[in-house]
């Protein structure tokens, strides 16, 4: 009794810690892909910090429809630069913009699982704990209203 108790703590464990975050149950969905190839992220200032790698459920933490929104728990990029520059446009005509700068970096597929809305190029990725993704090494910087 106590080596299967000790099992299943293990097991549930490693369950646990195969994600980045703490992911919300069915998180994320089965349609979600190993993506490989570049990825844009809007940033807000020319040097990515953490704080530009936040996800929702965690810079705001009392919103109860982030508890457990799947897509809360994850990292959006863009797959080009211009859907990126398109997102960033619409933000301001919202009034809330996303960002000044764009960093382009390199998605591997063993960085985690993702999801690609290929209408607008939003892609939403799911770390995995073990991901040697550098937030801080991104291939090139932009600012947004560069041409």
């Amino acid at each position: 009794m106590l080596l299967y108790l000790i099992i299943l703590t293990n097991f549930q464990t490693k369950t646990l810690s195969m994600w980045k975050e703490d992911l919300p149950e069915r998180c994320p969905t089965n349609k979600a892909i190993d993506y490989e190839g570049s990825v844009f992220r809007v940033t807000k200032t020319n040097t990515p910090s953490i704080d530009d790698f936040k996800v929702y459920a965690k810079l705001y933490p009392d919103n109860p429809r982030y508890k457990q929104l799947c897509e809360a728990y994850a990292i959006s990029f863009y797959d080009t630069l211009s859907n990126a520059k398109e997102a960033v446009q619409k933000s301001i005509e919202r009034n809330n913009k996303l960002g000044d700068y764009i960093a382009h970096y390199n998605l591997c597929k063993d960085d985690g699982k993702s999801h690609l809305n290929g209408s607008s190029g939003h892609i939403n990725t799911w770390f995995y704990s073990k991901s040697q993704f550098d937030i801080f090494s991104p291939i090139n910087i932009s600012e947004v209203n560069e041409d």
